[in-house]
């Protein structure tokens, strides 16, 4: 078997190197001593210095996004059989919690239309005069607890401010997307992430199931809902993803409830 390294090699500063050893070869072989012999000398050692300068500041991926995106992905899966087996319809909610709460931010998935809700203990299953349902941490809380920590993260409560950490977040510190946007019309808040790296985890939870989205969200759609219930203060959904294969990118619907 065959050993294989999880570095990928960056190609363009080992072509520069490589260029600079072939025009000292070159140098060394034909030995005019003239002024094309200095160009030469001077080209290659330009090459050599900007390749190894190059890749000093390259950093390569220790594991390919594609990998990644499957680690988590399809763990969703079962758990959204698990809820649908137990007669649950409703989409996944994210609600601002209390102290007594495992996370913040709880995911309560109702068996039907959604009714705001004031649990009184964290047990999974929930079944009160005030609705029927599931309540969990959601995939992405233990993320978010991260980034708060070791980042310093902070979500804001102004609207602007809370869609720029965001984007932030999912671009420059997660780097999982080459652009994230988000707009608000009334209770509906719609999220494009643009060249989305974990595509391909998205793609395995379509073809299980389109509601595997709405109903067990995968940490990155997590993250963002609850982010905007931290923020808003405000009861979110994920009501619908969007999928756009040929340029990666998904297309999020969250509402927010009273």
């Amino acid at each position: 078997m065959r050993n294989r390294t999880l570095n990928t090699i960056p190609w363009p500063p080992m072509i520069l190197i490589g260029v600079a050893l072939v025009l000292l070869i070159i140098v060394l072989l034909t030995n005019r001593g003239d002024i094309s012999t200095a160009v030469l000398i001077l080209v290659g050692f330009t090459s050599f210095v900007t390749g190894i300068f190059m890749l000093s500041f390259t950093s390569s991926e220790s594991v390919q996004p594609q990998i990644v995106s499957l680690l988590h992905f399809p763990a969703a899966i079962p758990l959204s059989r698990i809820i649908a087996d137990l007669g649950i319809s409703g989409n996944a909610h994210f609600v601002p919690g209390s102290k007594m709460y495992p996370a913040s931010i709880m995911q309560f998935n109702p068996v039907s239309a959604y009714t705001p809700i004031t649990p009184k203990t964290d047990y999974t299953f929930y079944a009160e005069s005030d609705g029927m349902g599931v309540i969990m941490p959601p995939s992405g809380s233990y993320l978010l607890e991260s980034l708060e920590q070791t980042n310093a993260v902070s979500i804001p409560h102004r609207e602007e401010e809370l869609f720029a950490a965001i984007a932030g977040i999912c671009e420059d510190i997660l780097e999982i997307a080459e652009k994230v946007s988000a707009v608000r019309s009334g209770d509906s808040i719609t999220i494009e992430i643009r060249r989305f790296r974990l595509y391909q985890g998205c793609q395995v939870l379509r073809q299980e199931s389109p509601r595997c989205c709405s109903m067990t969200p995968c940490p990155v759609c997590s993250l963002i809902a609850s982010m905007i219930a931290r923020g808003l203060g405000k009861t979110t959904s994920i009501d619908s993803v969007a999928f756009e294969d040929q340029s990666q990118s998904i297309k999020m619907n969250v509402t927010l409830h009273s």
